[in-house]
């Protein structure tokens, strides 16, 4: 999503409409494996994976995430004394 959102957010799409099973109570499934008979859908979803996906897409859609962070005091401090402001 950071690097390709086009790509990211069309190769998504189609897997949401061709792999029903992919997706979820939560969302897509953290993991699947079409290459065995039957196909195998993880059953877990690992919060991590999902609230790095919500930040990346808010992020693409308005900037916020970067807006923020950029914005904080701490963040500005710290990279200042990183020599990297």
């Amino acid at each position: 999503m950071v690097f390709t959102p086009d790509l990211s957010i069309a190769a998504l799409t189609s897997m949401h409409k061709s792999i029903p099973e992919l997706w979820g109570r939560y969302g897509f499934r953290d993991a699947y494996n079409l290459d065995v008979t039957p196909h195998w859908f993880a059953s877990d979803y690992v919060g991590i994976d999902k609230g790095i996906s919500l930040l990346m897409i808010e992020n693409h859609r308005t900037g916020l995430i970067w807006e923020v962070f950029n914005g904080n005091r701490h963040v500005l401090k710290g990279m200042e004394s990183c020599g990297v402001s």
